[in-house]
């Protein structure tokens, strides 16, 4: 009976320190790992499930929910990112009143 072989890289594992941020993305909030948004809920180390969209559901069934510049790691503290997390470019304003470049 043939065994299927053991990934023995870190592609497929868990970071301990792994971290997911709140960012403004087209308006609403993201959440974002590694610099890039996550595409499906994921299940924190403590049981608490985080959505995409930055609702937190805890294991007793109630809901929180992550603030642009807030992260929370794998074993589900939230903190204060150092560092900003918004991802839409910023507006260049036009220097003149009629709103129109020139």
């Amino acid at each position: 009976m043939a065994q299927n072989p053991v990934d023995r890289t870190d592609k497929g594992r868990k970071q301990k320190n792994e971290m997911f941020c709140a960012a403004v993305k087209d308006g609403k909030i993201a959440v974002m790992s590694e610099g890039k948004k996550i595409v499906t809920a994921k299940t924190l180390d403590n049981g608490d499930k985080l959505k995409t969209d930055g609702t937190i559901i805890k294991k007793d069934g109630s809901e929180t929910f992550l603030k642009e510049g807030e992260c929370i790691n794998r074993s589900g503290k939230i903190e204060k990112s150092n560092m900003p997390m918004r991802t839409e470019p910023e507006k260049k304003k036009s220097s003149n009143k009629s709103g129109y470049e020139s």
